[in-house]
Order: C-alpha cells, then structure tokens, then sequence
C-alpha cells in the first residue's frame, strides 16, 4: 500500500467509529450511498481510456492494463473527493460543539471586526468580487491539471511526491473535521460583508459556492488554501515560469477565502500548516524511496 492508501484507510477507520460511537450508522450509510456520482464519473472515465489502450496498446490486454494504472494513479484524488463528499453529509449529523465562536474570536483580536469585512472595506469593488470568486474557483481545475503536466511529461516520481502532499493536507484537514468541525462565517453568522459589494452578475458564482459549501463543518483548515500552498511550493521547485503564472491565482485564492466569508483568517493559517505538513511528509518518504525530491533542472525549471 502507498503511504496515501494507508491515511485514507485510517480516516475511514475514524469516521466509522466516530459514526458508531455518536449513533449516526444511518447517516454513514447516507453518505456512502451519496457517493454513486463519483462511481459513475469513474465508469464512464473507464472508456475511452480502455478504448485508446486497445486501440494503440496492441489489443484488450493493454486496455485492460491501462485501465488498472490510470485507476491506481487517480486513486488519491478518488479518496480526497469520496471523503469531501462523505464528511459534507455527515458532519451535520454528528452534531459536535463547533469551533466557530473561538475562530471568530481570534479573526477580531487580530483585525478589530471580522476579518472578510475588513478586507472588503479595503478591497472591495465587483471587479475585485469577480476577480476572487474567479480564483476560488479555479481550485478544482489547477492542481489536476498541474499533477496530469508532471506525469504526461514522464516525472513520475515528482508527480508521486506532489499527489502525496497534496492527499496528506486533504486528508489530515477531514480529520480536523470531524474533531473540531466549524462551518465558517458565511453560515455562523450569515453573509454580512459581501453585501457590501453584491452585485446581481457575480450572484450565480456566489450562489454556486454557497451551495457547495452547504452547513458543512468544513472551514479550519482551509484546504483551499492548503493545496494551493502545496502546488506553489512544487510548481517553483519544477517548472519556475509556470509558477510566476499561477502566483498572482494562489494569491487570489487565498484572499478569496476570507474575503468572501467562506474561511476565517486562522482557517488560512491553518491551512499553511497543513500543506507544511503534507510538503514535509511527501520530502521524507522521497528520500525514503531513494529519489531526489521534486527538483528539475534549472533550464527546465525556468520553462
């Protein structure tokens, strides 16, 4: 088993007997069964990559065998999307203290207020709504397309380090959830910042983000931020100029967090921490494994 298998066997494991042990079976198996679309997605994934093994593979055997690896490729980011989804159902369910008085607390000592309506005192304009919302957004699409650059150019061993600090933050920050969960200031005290610069054009991204997020006890650690500190991290460690591309993004992501209520200012801190960590553990087990970790050489890092 990679050492990714082995956190997403005992972060199961966790849920399970936290399930148990607060009597919400019923829940578990709600959000289990909630998990069909990501079952379906995979299904249907499975074609045309069977298709174009058997196509340029040499027959059935090699589509087969292409099937198998790209699963075992993709499985990290299957165990981050099944727990997000499993932990949106059941953390409401669970029903445990929330951490959202404390986490509000500290954004005040440090900001004087809230620390979204600060920010949007200072920044706020729609072009700057439009803009965030933009690069909160653009989470579900760069670290995928970051990770699939590594491994169609053949760095395998970059592309495992960054999958595995990417899947231990992820992970590690579900864990968070389920002990100290928080549902963040957009739902603990409702949207009171962003009405100052509402505008009925950006009102189907907001409308979009809230809904995604839900009354999830999701908000510290910030795993946006998390995993965008991660792919800066690795992205100016490989390839330098794609880096200064995406800095200006990273930064928006982070801002956006706070800015439209969805974190607190800890949960960003937080978040650092875990990327930290994830960076951490994914060097180790590179210098375990006996490969250099994720490092190109300079003219290639500078493309």
């Amino acid at each position: 088993m990679r050492p990714e298998d082995c956190l997403a066997f005992v972060l199961l494991i966790g849920v399970i007997t936290l399930s148990v042990l607060s009597r919400e079976v019923p829940s578990l198996l709600d959000s289990l069964l909630g998990l069909w679309p990501v079952v379906v997605v995979l299904g249907s994934a499975s074609v045309p990559v069977y298709w174009y093994g058997c196509r340029h593979g040499g027959g059935r055997p090699h589509g087969r065998r292409l099937v198998r690896k790209t699963a075992r490729e993709v499985a990290p980011a299957v165990f981050c999307l099944s727990f997000y989804l499993m932990l949106h159902h059941l953390t409401p369910d669970l029903d445990r203290p929330l951490l959202d008085p404390r986490l509000s607390s500290l954004d005040r000592s440090i900001f004087g207020g809230d620390a979204g309506v600060w920010l949007q005192r200072r920044v706020g304009s729609d072009m700057t709504t439009a803009i965030l919302t933009g690069c909160y957004l653009s989470v579900a699409i760069v670290p995928a397309a970051y990770t699939a650059l590594l491994y169609l150019r053949s760095h395998y061993q970059h592309f495992r380090e960054v999958v595995l600090a990417v899947t231990t933050c992820m992970l590690s920050s579900y864990a968070v959830y389920l002990v100290s969960p928080a549902v963040g200031p957009h739902v603990y005290r409702g949207p009171v910042g962003v009405n100052l610069v509402s505008n009925e054009s950006h009102a189907p991204a907001l409308r979009m983000i809230a809904v995604i997020q839900g009354d999830a006890r999701d908000a510290f650690p910030s795993v946006h931020a998390a995993v965008v500190f991660v792919i800066l991290w690795y992205m100016f460690r490989t390839y330098r100029k794609l880096f200064w591309s995406f800095l200006p993004v990273g930064i928006g992501v982070v801002l956006a967090t706070v800015y439209l209520e969805v974190h607190y200012f800890i949960d960003v801190v937080a978040g650092a921490a875990a990327a930290a960590a994830g960076i951490l553990s994914a060097t180790v087990y590179a210098r375990i494994q006996g490969f250099e970790p994720a490092r190109l050489a300079p003219e290639r890092a500078r493309r």
